[in-house]
């Protein structure tokens, strides 16, 4: 199945100030740990890259996209 990514403009803002890859964007989605934001957002962590995106099926609304601190 190939879902797809829409990134708002800010999330495309980000990527290319932050040098993160529509790659890299997805495979944190389909990996990362995933939480629930109180807005029905969802937040999900692959390594240190967090992804912030609202989610309908096979579809990936994308919001913003920052690298952690670390723990």
């Amino acid at each position: 199945m190939n879902c797809q990514l829409a990134p708002s403009t800010h999330m495309i803002d980000r990527m290319n100030e932050r040098g993160i890859s529509s790659k890299e964007i997805k495979k944190t989605i389909l990996k990362g740990q995933k939480s629930h934001r109180k807005d029905c957002c969802m937040i999900t962590k692959f390594n240190l890259l967090e992804v912030v995106y609202r989610e309908q099926p096979c579809h990936y609304f994308g919001i913003t996209t920052y690298y952690s601190e670390g723990e």
